[in-house]
């Protein structure tokens, strides 16, 4: 009787950390499907117009220790989730202590909160792939305000 009861203790300790260990990895990622609505306003890719530096540890010794520069160019939608929109950076950052490597990453963009930008890493294109918030704190004020909501451009017809 003694094994049966140690080992559905066992069995549900190991469940118990598997749940636990789902609900921390945070919602599932999905491939965007159409163009992501984000409070209400349709948000295909934003453009970034000018560099943000950003003077943080993205991990101790890793990529990014001393900071890293968000490179201006296109954010395209990548990935959702319930919570929000991860848009990927076309060009990447670039490391401080390197200003050669390119580190994948991009923003993560709430459907409802205002103001609400945050710096992942990883590349959100891969559902399956991990991506990291940066300090999971949305961006300073005046650097969102370099990013501008962009659409593409149609295709033109071919003329025959």
């Amino acid at each position: 009787m003694k094994n049966r009861s140690r080992g559905f203790a066992w069995f549900a300790g190991i469940c118990s950390l598997l749940f636990s260990a789902a609900a921390l990895a945070g919602p599932a990622r999905t491939a965007v499907t159409g163009v992501p609505k984000i409070q209400g306003r349709e948000i295909e890719q934003f453009v970034l117009m000018d560099y943000i530096r950003m003077k943080t540890s993205v991990n101790a010794g890793g990529p990014g220790a001393s900071g890293f520069a968000m490179l201006p160019g296109q954010f395209v939608a990548a990935s959702e989730d319930g919570g929000g929109v991860y848009y990927q950076a076309v060009n990447g950052f670039r490391v401080a202590q390197d200003p050669s490597a390119v580190v994948v990453g991009g923003v993560y963009v709430s459907r409802t909160g205002k103001n609400s930008m945050t710096v992942y890493f990883g590349d959100a294109r891969n559902q399956s792939g991990p991506v990291s918030l940066l300090n999971h704190r949305p961006m300073i004020v005046e650097d969102m305000k370099k990013f501008q909501v962009a659409k593409s451009a149609p295709a033109k017809a071919l003329k025959k």
